[in-house]
């Protein structure tokens, strides 16, 4: 796993490194060769110490971000809050299994009706409720997120609008 650490009006001591790294790594042992990369973002703030984390699996970002007076400190409560995360989606995971099986493409559109559009990206749909949806949402740093809504079983997609706030938007099918 690539650990990488970015700070912001910090000097990234040795001790303080070998920490982060060693929190860090012990969230391996809930996700055994799963865990892609982590970048973790520490900064001063006045007297905030601000540390964020992500953790990237495939398919999947955990994301979490404390404050405190102590930056070990900060790279605790960090580390607790994503332990819950990576707890909670190892239980659903276990315990949900998809009831759509993966859909097959069985027609195929002639390349003229592609013209005006400069790339296709697939990607299986995830269970997820709409709350997490926006979460990963904003961790992926897209506009729009298509799942399966774990509490109506219906494909949805939520998306940013263009003032302000998220818009939910659940297709029949």
């Amino acid at each position: 796993m690539k650990i990488s650490i970015v700070t912001r009006n910090v000097k990234l001591t040795k001790p303080l490194e070998d920490y982060v790294e060693k929190k860090v790594e012990k969230l391996t042992r809930y996700l055994v060769n799963q865990i892609i990369n982590a970048q973790v973002k520490m900064e001063v703030e006045k007297y905030r110490q601000i540390v964020e984390i992500k953790l990237h699996i495939e398919g999947h970002i955990f994301k979490a971000k404390e404050v405190s007076s102590d930056m070990y400190a900060a790279v605790d409560l960090t580390i607790d809050k994503l332990e819950r995360q990576v707890n909670k989606f190892k239980e659903i995971q276990k315990g949900h299994h998809s009831k759509h099986p993966a859909k097959q493409e069985i027609y195929s559109l002639p390349d003229s009706d592609f013209k005006d559009i400069e790339g296709t990206k697939r990607q299986d749909l995830k269970t997820f409720s709409p709350k997490q949806a926006l979460n990963e949402m904003d961790a992926l740093d897209l506009n729009f997120f298509a799942f399966i809504n774990r509490y109506t079983d219906k494909i949805t997609i939520v998306y940013k609008k263009e003032k302000d706030g998220n818009g939910l938007l659940e297709l029949n099918y």
